[in-house]
């Protein structure tokens, strides 16, 4: 049962790694300044590393005896993930646009 979890965890952060990336890739077309593009990707860079590292630990990490706790709150995680990308991709984006009306 823990295993169908982390593996539902892990499509679901992945299609909230996809969101924030089409939310850059959106934002991104509208800026003109090098620096708030890479404002808008600096997220989805950071959340490709995490969920990365969080599938990583999930299937191949010391847990021992308690597997099914280590993934359990593996899954936890990739569920925050899940929706914290799209949530704080949104913030950039808005900062990125912010940054782009300052700079002459």
């Amino acid at each position: 049962m823990a295993e169908q979890e982390f593996f539902g965890a892990a499509v679901f952060a992945f299609i909230g790694w996809l969101t924030a990336c089409t939310l850059a890739v959106i934002r991104s077309h509208s800026l003109s300044m090098t620096s708030s593009k890479v404002v808008c990707w600096i997220i989805p860079a950071i959340g490709i590393t995490l969920l990365v590292l969080f599938v990583h630990e999930g299937l191949f990490g010391p847990a021992s005896g308690f597997r099914s706790i280590a993934l359990g709150l593996t899954s936890v995680a990739l569920w925050v993930l899940a929706v914290i990308l799209p949530v704080v991709q949104l913030l950039a984006c808005f900062l990125a646009k912010k940054i782009g009306q300052v700079a002459p």
